[in-house]
């Protein structure tokens, strides 16, 4: 459980990181 955790957070921190370069480049 606790690897399915991290898996999740690191996707969770990756997306949010993908939204601000796309947001960056949109502007």
């Amino acid at each position: 459980r606790t690897n399915q955790y991290i898996t999740i957070r690191k996707k969770a921190e990756l997306a949010t990181q993908v939204g601000l370069s796309e947001r960056q480049v949109k502007i």
